[in-house]
């Protein structure tokens, strides 16, 4: 069999692409905390990005689809409201991870479950440093969904003295304010490797440690042979 190819004049013409998933998830989450509504082009409906979703229905985002196929996500503002029922994720490990991390400084237990594959990947990895905020995590044998998130509040409720967050570099949206304001955090220590807005400096519970000074002191110690510990304990942090 033979086969001939000849040129082309070239091709002409419009098509629209598929939304990305990586980014479709985050457009739902950051517009579901958003205060007022936002609006997403090209949301990639899929299995996963529509389990996500669901979840932020769930966790009181208001989010409509139009005829021209684009969607309204109207945001809580104020915080996510425990939800109903547990979040069954199908199988979005993307959505599942970031979920997690949304709702652990939230007031709260939230469920997660999902297929048999998505029930069967470790979930390690985002629960070990998770859990420096304070929240809780159970999950099944292995650190594998089923998994509850019990938020911070929901330690005291436990019995916990006091809940302390630790945040490196302190990106605070807007509801973060109300959340730590109102949240049962007795102290929030950030570093001042990004400004942070004066509103939040104002906080009680918030504390900015200064990097530079920290860094500073650390050297001078390294360079002299000084244990590091009395550095950090003067922060009301401990060295490893």
């Amino acid at each position: 069999m033979k086969t001939v190819s000849n040129r082309s004049k070239g091709l002409f013409g419009t098509f629209a692409t598929p939304g990305d998933k990586s980014l479709s998830h985050r457009a739902l989450m950051l517009g579901g905390l958003a205060k007022g509504s936002t609006k997403i082009k090209g949301l990639l409906e899929s299995g996963d990005v529509m389990a996500t979703l669901s979840a932020m229905r769930k966790l009181g985002a208001d989010i409509e689809k139009h005829i021209d196929g684009t969607w309204t996500v109207a945001g809580v503002d104020s915080g996510l409201r425990a939800p109903d029922s547990v979040l069954d994720m199908g199988n979005a490990g993307t959505g599942t991870r970031l979920l997690a991390g949304l709702v652990c400084t939230h007031p709260f237990e939230t469920r997660f479950t999902g297929d048999a594959s998505l029930c069967s990947r470790p979930m390690n990895r985002i629960t070990l440093p998770l859990a420096q905020t304070g929240a809780r995590f159970e999950t099944a044998q292995g650190g594998t969904l089923p998994m509850t998130v019990i938020g911070a509040k929901a330690l005291l409720d436990a019995g916990a003295v006091s809940v302390k967050i630790a945040a490196v570099h302190p990106v605070f949206s807007d509801p973060c304010y109300s959340l730590i304001e109102n949240g049962p955090f007795s102290e929030i220590i950030v570093t001042d490797s990004i400004p942070l807005d004066e509103r939040f400096k104002k906080l009680k519970a918030v504390k900015v440690v200064s990097l530079a000074n920290l860094l500073a002191e650390c050297i001078e110690r390294i360079d002299t042979d000084a244990p590091l510990s009395a550095v950090f304990a003067a922060y009301g942090l401990h060295s490893n």
